[in-house]
């Protein structure tokens, strides 16, 4: 079933009236620990990379 042109339309409104709900909420501080889990998490994934990558290339210079 094809979407009509009044369809479309008033699925953009609706979605542009959730953004702007969204915009308008205040931030707590439920909020801010989210970001900070995030970004800790975010911060040892790629610390692990890191580490990874460069203990890699030291072992494989003392081991060849």
């Amino acid at each position: 079933m094809a979407k009509t042109a009044d369809s479309s339309t008033s699925s953009r409104h609706y979605e542009a009236a959730i953004a702007a709900r969204m915009d308008r909420l205040p931030i707590t501080p439920l909020h801010r620990r989210a970001v900070v889990v995030i970004g800790l998490g975010q911060f040892f994934d790629l610390y692990e990379i890191f580490l990874a990558g460069v203990l890699s290339s030291v072992l494989a210079s003392q081991f060849t």
